[in-house]
């Protein structure tokens, strides 16, 4: 073996030592806050490399930058009230929401729904109701009839989620707040009841659709948006799906990208769920993405 060559040796082994010392300094310093800042580092370089990816840079920067502190901060003082309204045939529907300190007018109303293994209280758990009033919106999270704690069974239709508001709009809580035009989040099993009205709103001649905005987190039924109806949609569409969803997220993403105007989203390392796999990073695109709603109306 060349001295050269022994020479490189001793330096990258040299280099390695350095790297280690440092490792150990920076744990040293701080262990007790040493993983959250290195899982924050994992999260932005997770990030960074699906932005590098990407071939749609305006649904990038959906996943860009940081919510304010000011915003995640007053959302930990926000209250989460929760109850049951009545459909017909006796239906109850459980809900719990959060309503930000605003004047009736300026109040957005987002209404998340659910998939089949999951509830309304993986939103409260998630704290995406009190970032979701943070940010200026009455956010309501529904258990639909048959699953978590709602009473009762509905067939599928795009009668459910108005029928559902409807019965909000008579909550205490939610009547300083204008619930019509909602932006709904629907992951999974719920798109049976939301794309039907997606496509309803498509087919209207109102000038004024139901929804605000739709965002779409790998939904079934999704076969509906048919080539010759997306033309036909207006409502603004966001689509997410997790990077290992291969499934319905892939599914689904073939299916909404039709719609014109509609951004896909992949959220890096995150399977089907992906706004529980990847909290901080789903919160981040919903808080753009209602941004730009919000500027563009």
């Amino acid at each position: 073996m060349s001295r050269q060559l022994l020479g490189k040796l001793a330096l990258a082994g040299i280099a390695l030592v350095a790297l280690g010392l440092v490792f150990i300094s920076f744990q040293g310093k701080d262990s007790s806050k040493s993983m959250p800042v290195f899982s924050a580092l994992k999260a932005k370089e997770a990030i960074s490399h699906e932005l590098s990816r990407s071939e749609d840079m305006q649904a990038a920067d959906l996943m860009a930058g940081e919510i304010p502190s000011s915003v995640t901060s007053h959302a930990k003082d926000i209250p989460v009230f929760s109850g049951f309204v009545e459909l017909p045939e006796g239906v109850q529907v459980f809900y719990q929401g959060c309503v930000p300190n605003l004047p009736r007018e300026e109040k957005k109303f987002v209404l998340l729904l659910h998939g089949a293994a999951f509830s309304s209280q993986n939103w409260h758990d998630l704290g995406t109701l009190p970032l979701l009033a943070a940010l200026g919106y009455t956010a309501v999270a529904i258990d639909i009839p048959g699953y978590g704690k709602s009473k009762g069974s509905v067939d599928p239709s795009a009668e459910f989620v108005p029928s559902v508001v409807k019965a909000l709009s008579a909550v205490a809580q939610l009547k300083q707040s204008s619930l019509s035009h909602p932006v709904v989040v629907s992951p999974s099993m719920s798109g049976q009841y939301s794309i039907p009205l997606l496509v309803a709103d498509a087919q209207t001649a109102s000038a004024t659709p139901f929804l605000t905005a739709f965002i779409a987190v790998a939904p079934v039924s999704t076969s509906i948006i048919t080539p010759s109806l997306a033309p036909s949609v207006k409502t603004p569409t966001l689509i997410v799906r997790g990077s290992n969803d291969k499934n319905l997220g892939t599914t689904s993403v073939e299916d909404l990208q039709r719609i014109p105007g509609s951004r896909v989203v992949v959220i890096p390392d995150a399977g089907h769920p992906a706004y529980i796999n990847q909290p901080v990073i789903f919160h981040t695109v919903l808080y753009n993405f209602l941004t730009g709603l919000q500027k563009n109306h």
